[in-house]
């Protein structure tokens, strides 16, 4: 349902649960320099209101409300990035008052999205959080070395940028930054609201359509793309402190994720890296314990695929040999019927437990809506079920590398690197 333009409501009933999930997301171009002051927005909206000053008085009414929790994050998708506010509400029939109940937690989300607490004192609170959160996946090995080969394969497009910002440009947000970002929010930015849980949606439609004085917003949004450029392959090699050497090896996959054959693509990736099932695990890991974990993983919106892996530093040209065999594998049809119908099965075992998740459900409506369609669980397991052995070779053999990025250990720092 349009509550109006660039404003949508979507309800998915479900027994299921004995819990209330409310989303949020509002929809903006996704660049370098204001993805920083959305990160920030988004740990201010979730932290204090302007009814609610103090986190004291936060947490006491959040307990009032019966535990409520509630929560916000950013995310990229593709060209965008999405700032979502999240609530859990226990389900109204357990309160004394049932109406009253949904009434006060649909007024607190209100106040989450129209007044949050925005002065200089949460603003520099948020930096310091944010500050600590980026230092965190830095001194990471592996989380570091994913964000440096996305950076890397991605250079001058949105594959490159983090929805999470950058440490150097966090200082230099001011808080009339912040203001404007959170008027835009309000008036500009696409916004789906997803309410999933045992509710009906004619018993909450007239509540959400007076939410907020909604505005229209006409405003395009790019989302999805398939990443592509001539650059040749890029490696590149970082040294450290550490234990383990890290591996993120990028592969464009030149198929969008509304093409016919992106689900191909998905199964051919299940195949690759995603269970345990698959080739890499099976042949890196377990045949030759040349790693602890090695996993691949589609950036769906970005039309790229990521290979990431922890070695030790004398296996890293072995297992770089043995992951370009397993692609290899693949694109000639050398495997046999019983991984591509495991695999088939692990990722349709996976759709339907997501059924059962909250936020799975959720997130499947907002693909869906970023996506202009409505493909269900069921839909897409029929998807996968069609993808034939022809099929994922032809997905295998449109894999193009661009990038590998290694965060090395210093055992034999000394030695001369020439990549």
């Amino acid at each position: 349902m349009e509550i109006c333009q660039g404003v949508a409501l979507h309800v998915l009933p479900s027994k299921k649960f004995k819990e209330i999930g409310w989303y949020i997301r509002f929809l903006q171009p996704l660049n370098e320099e204001r993805a920083s002051v959305w990160s920030l927005l988004a740990l201010m909206m979730s932290d204090r209101l302007e009814a609610y000053p103090s986190k004291q008085m936060m947490s006491r009414h959040l307990d009032d409300l019966y535990g409520m929790v509630i929560g916000a994050q950013t995310i990229g998708y593709g060209r965008s990035q999405v700032l979502e506010l999240r609530m859990k509400m226990m389900h109204p029939c357990f309160a004394h008052d049932s109406e009253e109940y949904l009434t006060e937690g649909i007024a607190f989300l209100r106040e989450m999205i129209t007044r949050p607490l925005l002065n200089e004192e949460c603003l520099q609170e948020a930096k310091r959080i944010l500050h600590a959160k980026l230092k965190r996946m830095r001194d990471d090995a592996s989380q570091y070395a994913v964000s440096q080969g996305l950076k890397l394969a991605g250079k001058g497009e949105a594959l490159a940028v983090s929805a999470l910002g950058e440490s150097e440009r966090i200082d230099c947000v001011t808080l009339e930054e912040i203001v404007e970002a959170h008027r835009t929010l309000l008036e500009e930015s696409r916004v789906d609201i997803i309410v999933c849980g045992d509710l009906q949606k004619e018993s909450i439609e007239e509540r959400l359509r007076t939410l907020i004085e909604w505005k229209d917003r006409t405003r395009p949004v790019s989302t999805h793309y398939a990443i592509t450029h001539e650059r040749p392959c890029a490696r590149q090699v970082e040294t450290r402190d550490i234990p383990q050497s890290s591996i993120m090896q990028v592969y464009f996959t030149h198929t969008d994720i509304t093409d016919a054959d992106y689900y191909a693509l998905r199964v051919m990736n299940a195949m690759l890296g995603q269970y345990s099932t698959s080739l890499l695990f099976q042949n890196v890991r377990e045949k030759n314990s040349l790693c602890y974990s090695i996993y691949s993983s589609l950036i769906a919106f970005d039309g790229a695929l990521g290979i990431m892996t922890g070695v030790e530093k004398k296996d890293i040209d072995t297992v770089l040999r043995l992951i370009d065999e397993q692609i290899e594998t693949l694109r000639s049809g050398r495997f046999d019927d019983a991984l591509l119908s495991v695999s088939q099965t692990m990722i349709i075992n996976s759709l339907r437990a997501g059924d059962d998740n909250m936020n799975t459900m959720a997130a499947l409506q907002y693909q869906n809506d970023l996506l202009g369609r409505s493909d269900t669980s069921a839909d897409i397991i029929r998807l996968v079920e069609q993808v034939t052995w022809e099929d994922v070779i032809k997905a295998a053999k449109k894999l193009e590398h661009k990038a590998t990025y290694i965060v090395r250990s210093e055992e034999d720092a000394d030695e001369t690197d020439h990549e």
